[in-house]
């Protein structure tokens, strides 16, 4: 009896340090962003791994990406729009996404962007 006690317990242990030392599922994921479907499948992939701040983290960062983008792209064309968010962020994982939204600005000029929009 105290054989398979034992064992039973090694097996534990062995299962959880094997759990402690795979990746996250954060970790390993990579965005799709592809085409439309695949980028709201990535997007609702990441956010079921996240804590309710998290996913306002996460949501903020993917904003700042897309209005930064359409905020440049409007320096050079007033008609312009942002870029598909997929293809900008297609192939990170989660924390490049994090990470690649940190070099834009956390505020816009709301003057500056009424400006570009309505000349």
């Amino acid at each position: 009896m105290n054989t398979i006690k034992y064992i039973i317990v090694c097996l534990l242990a062995c299962s959880l340090l094997s759990c402690a030392s795979t990746p996250s599922a954060l970790e390993s994921f990579h965005f799709d962003g592809s085409t439309e479907q695949t980028t709201k499948d990535s997007n609702t992939e990441i956010l079921k791994h996240l804590s309710n701040r998290g996913c306002g983290e996460f949501l903020a960062a993917l904003a700042r990406i897309q209005i930064y983008d359409g905020a440049q792209r409007r320096k050079t064309d007033p008609n312009a729009k942002p870029g598909p968010l997929g293809k900008k962020i297609d192939g990170m994982t989660y924390q490049q996404i994090m990470d690649y939204s940190r070099q834009f600005p956390d505020t816009v000029k709301v003057i500056e962007l009424s400006q570009q929009i309505h000349p």
